[in-house]
């Protein structure tokens, strides 16, 4: 092949790769925005529709069980069936969930609205991740670009939730305004000619773990980094449920609107988490993952302990640092699955590992609640620094697996 041939091969795929993240990236802040819109109308909820919080809760935790739980068999038949199809059923799921919610008038409808919400909504971290880590050649860069939008995703839901509850008076169109992107984008995706062709697996030189690593090696591998993630999951939940309660608590008590202001101090925190998230995706295609998740982990139990102590400004500062490591960790560990899982079962790998990080992880609100309740709110982050350690001590080792299987296999 001539260098010019070369080089126009070079820019279609640069072109495709593009698209690609364009597409995940608007899945992955679509996804987080569905799944937050509960929270901050909770209560309105309810007593538009003549329930009590806890039945209302009851079918966020529905929608959530069926976020976590899907996310296995999403993976399994994107594996099968193609990434762009599971897509496009993710964003036409989620605009239909969404907008069944938006026009319920009973709990029937209500019911099969977050069922499909929730069910939709898990296909987009096995299978958009999947697609990421095999077709865009520098994978951690792109994970980390893809978790910011995940981030913003996470930080925007509320505020877009109250805003436009407010300005419409009704609940209702948060749920309805958000479907018409998610179709749009369901459409798009559809039509789109860049996805015709198959993607070409770029990271196909990484050796499948069934190549590098023995069969049981391979097995305790991964039980080591799902652990850790596990608890990574529960210490984030964790955090991210109380952190706007310690931030108002421990720096400004006094405030007019404690709820307002907790959430403008929550997303200040949360960009510094989307800046952690692009670095330690660059770093990820540079070192050795393995070690920059040792590290992320360990640099970030001091910041989590003491969030629990300080105050003011001081309080502020510790908790945009900590979030920065705290949300570094989520393209540092995509690109070890990506590495170290076969390339045929991809989607399955990933889709287990959200399982424990949203499914099992997600019981750190509920801890947290439990916490707050007994000991007291500074006592989460306590708990959490605890969790942390952990996941660090798993994490490491699952690197001393990994190295020395792969000693064993270059031998």
């Amino acid at each position: 092949m001539s260098n010019q041939l070369k080089s126009q091969h070079k820019g279609k795929l640069r072109h495709r790769e593009c698209h690609i993240l364009c597409f995940t990236g608007a899945g992955h802040g679509l996804t987080h925005m569905f799944m937050i819109l509960f929270a901050p109308l909770l209560g309105v909820m309810a007593d538009d529709l003549e329930l009590s919080i806890s039945i209302m809760a009851f079918y966020v935790t529905v929608a959530n069980f069926c976020y976590g739980v899907g996310a296995i068999p999403a993976g399994w038949l994107g594996d099968r069936l193609g990434d762009k199809p599971l897509l496009v059923v993710f964003f036409a799921g989620c605009g239909l969930g969404s907008l069944m919610v938006g026009v319920s008038q009973s709990v029937w409808l209500l019911a099969v609205g977050v069922v499909i919400l929730g069910l939709a909504a898990s296909i987009y971290h096995p299978v958009g991740i999947a697609m990421i880590s095999k077709s865009v050649a520098t994978r951690g860069r792109a994970l980390g670009i893809n978790g910011i939008f995940g981030s913003v995703g996470t930080a925007a839901g509320p505020a877009f939730a109250s805003l436009v509850a407010a300005w419409t008076g009704s609940w209702r169109w948060a749920f309805i305004s958000l479907a018409i992107p998610s179709f749009l984008c369901a459409v798009w995706l559809y039509r789109s000619s860049v996805f015709d062709q198959p993607i070409e697996d770029r990271n196909a030189e990484v050796p499948a773990a069934g190549q590098s690593i023995a069969g049981k090696t391979y097995l305790w591998l991964f039980v080591f980094l799902l652990a850790a993630m596990t608890c990574g999951g529960v210490f984030y939940h964790m955090i991210l449920t109380m952190l706007p309660r310690q931030l108002v608590v421990g720096g400004w008590p006094n405030a007019d609107d404690n709820s307002m202001l907790g959430g403008i101090l929550a997303g200040v925190v949360l960009v510094f988490g989307a800046v952690g998230q692009y670095v330690a995706g660059y770093l990820a295609d540079r070192y050795d993952g393995r070690w920059l998740y040792v590290g992320s982990l360990v640099l970030i139990i001091p910041f989590v302990y003491l969030i629990a102590v300080a105050t003011g400004y001081v309080l502020l500062a510790i908790a945009c640092v900590g979030a920065f490591f705290m949300f570094s960790i989520q393209p540092i560990e995509n690109t070890l699955i990506a590495t170290y899982a076969p390339r045929s079962w991809l989607g399955v790998v990933f889709g287990a590992k959200f399982v424990f990080v949203f499914g099992v992880g997600g019981t750190g609100s509920w801890l947290s609640g439990l916490l707050v309740d007994g000991p007291g709110l500074s006592s989460v982050f306590q708990v959490a620094a605890v969790f942390v350690t952990i996941a660090a001590l798993c994490a490491f080792i699952a690197s001393q697996v990994s190295i020395a299987s792969c000693e064993h296999s270059s031998a």
